[in-house]
């Protein structure tokens, strides 16, 4: 039986390191995403714990100058959360890019697998059949033979 060749095997080879390398990098946009998440989440926290600090403090008793400096802090907590919000926004586009650059990646790698299990079940195929013709004419002509040799 004649061994099977498929003839676009570096192409497929080609295919699957740049799915392997897209999926690396979807992971990673992946990851992004979650770090910035919780640096979110950790800056909500924080701005909560704050805002709890100042209402304690205006309980019992608050000057002017710490009140001024702890609405400063804030304000600038609001606009880590937003700017927080806006990267996390980026992230989500990027992460779904990748994403989509992945599936698409994936789905040529498949196709050109898929392709190869084809061609190697034809090939498998056509070497049985040509086996299976070699054993008939062999059967075919050995029985010719015995039969010529009988006759004379």
């Amino acid at each position: 039986m004649k061994a099977f060749t498929f003839r676009l095997q570096t192409l497929l080879h080609l295919r699957e390191l740049a799915r392997d390398q897209s999926l690396e990098s979807y992971g990673k946009s992946i990851e992004e995403f979650n770090r910035l998440g919780e640096s979110l989440h950790a800056q909500e926290k924080q701005l909560q714990e704050l805002q709890s600090y100042i209402k304690h403090k205006r309980s019992s008793g608050f000057y002017g100058q710490d009140e001024q400096n702890h609405q400063r802090t804030v304000v600038d907590s609001k606009n880590k959360i937003i700017e927080l919000h806006g990267e996390l926004q980026n992230a989500k586009k990027i992460q779904e890019a990748k994403r989509t650059i992945f599936l698409k990646s994936d789905a040529d790698f498949k196709s050109l697998e898929k392709l190869k299990g084809k061609q190697q079940k034809e090939h498998s195929y056509n070497e049985q059949k040509k086996e299976e013709n070699e054993i008939d004419d062999i059967i075919t002509s050995r029985f010719a033979y015995n039969l010529n040799s009988q006759l004379s």
